[in-house]
């Protein structure tokens, strides 16, 4: 859903049904925060109090105050980002959410525009925009208007790189700052290659010794073959952990490629050119 704001911008958000299924989520996960900051901050009571040293009360009901605030502070961090609903675009900046929420960047700043598409269990797929600024990565479910909100912010942001639902790359046509775009995209793809790098060792080192277990008892005939019908979800968790290696290796390996390029060009004397705020600075 889009609409022109009382500014000059365009506003792209959700209808109704998408903001009230993202509070139930926040609800929810506030709530499992809370679960888990209250038992922590009385186990931090009872230890710090056992101590047995003078004020040793006070300060247990000071730690176990700060651990409880502290669970419930991640918990609103990680999740107050899905109160952002809204977008909003104007010549020169872009606004995510409103009110308190509100956090504005600079167009010039946005580095990755990308549309992601998951299947559901039944019905259409589910669409969203993902808008990368300054290393952190937003995510905004518009209804239907991904599309069109993607086209706006390639066409305000001189430096985004558009990423579609198919993971093709399309650079901007005219940027001045074809080093800064180019190590977004590093980074970017460094990243995601990574973590999958590092998730499927951790897969694969929790799946292969049981599974080489349980082979190795199926051929001595301790086991029978029955066992790895049983064990599929373990066989899962090994196929999944060799893909994640794979698919994070391939991440990695564009990644590379696009800094040999990024250094090809800066060997050749490409330069950015210098930001209007660098230049404010500088003066």
């Amino acid at each position: 859903m889009a609409r022109e704001s009382e500014s000059v911008g365009l506003v792209f958000g959700p209808g109704r049904k998408t903001r009230r299924s993202e509070y139930v989520l926040v609800s929810f996960v506030m709530l499992g925060c809370s679960m888990v900051a209250v038992p922590f901050g009385l186990m931090t009571l009872v230890l710090v109090s056992e101590l047995g040293f003078p004020g040793a009360m006070i300060i247990a009901l000071c730690a176990g105050a700060v651990v409880a605030l502290g669970c419930l502070w991640v918990g609103w961090h990680t999740i107050r980002r899905r109160l952002q609903f809204t977008i909003e675009i104007t010549p020169t900046e872009i606004h995510f959410g409103r009110g308190r929420l509100r956090e504005s960047f600079p167009s010039e700043d946005v580095e990755i525009i990308r549309m992601s598409e998951a299947a559901a269990l039944a019905g259409d797929p589910t669409t969203w925009l993902e808008v990368r600024v300054r290393g952190r990565l937003q995510r905004f479910y518009l209804d239907g208007c991904e599309e069109a909100c993607a086209d706006t912010l390639r066409r305000h942001c001189p430096n985004a790189v558009y990423i579609d639902a198919g993971g093709k790359e399309r650079m901007p046509m005219a940027t001045e700052r074809p080093l800064y775009v180019l190590n977004n995209l590093v980074r970017y793809r460094l990243r995601g290659g990574w973590g999958m790098v590092v998730c499927g060792v951790l897969l694969l080192a929790w799946s292969v010794p049981l599974v080489v277990l349980m082979v190795a008892g199926i051929l001595n005939g301790t086991q029978p073959w029955s066992k790895l019908w049983e064990a599929r979800l373990l066989l899962l968790f090994l196929a999944g952990g060799l893909a994640l290696l794979v698919f994070g290796q391939m991440q990695v390996c564009k990644g590379r490629r696009l800094a040999a390029e990024a250094r090809r060009l800066k060997d050749r004397g490409i330069k950015d050119a210098d930001r209007p705020e660098d230049a404010e600075v500088i003066a």
